[in-house]
């Protein structure tokens, strides 16, 4: 279930902001992001706050915190 919202909460972003946030996920540093992407690096730093901001609040919608286990 928690999968399911955070693939429904990705796919509700922007284009731009969902790849950075999938990257990020995956593991990738802002540099490497970057590189990558052939975008600065605070594009991508911007993005990547916006994206995990709006993912957190996405998922406080849905029931999900932080604070679960």
């Amino acid at each position: 279930e928690l999968k399911i919202t955070l693939e429904k909460a990705l796919n509700s972003m922007l284009q731009d902001i969902r790849i950075v946030v999938k990257l990020h996920l995956a593991g990738m540093s802002i540099e490497e992001m970057a590189d990558f992407l052939n975008w600065s690096n605070n594009r991508v730093r911007h993005l990547l706050y916006r994206g995990l901001k709006d993912l957190r609040v996405k998922l406080n919608e849905h029931g999900v915190n932080k604070n679960d286990k």
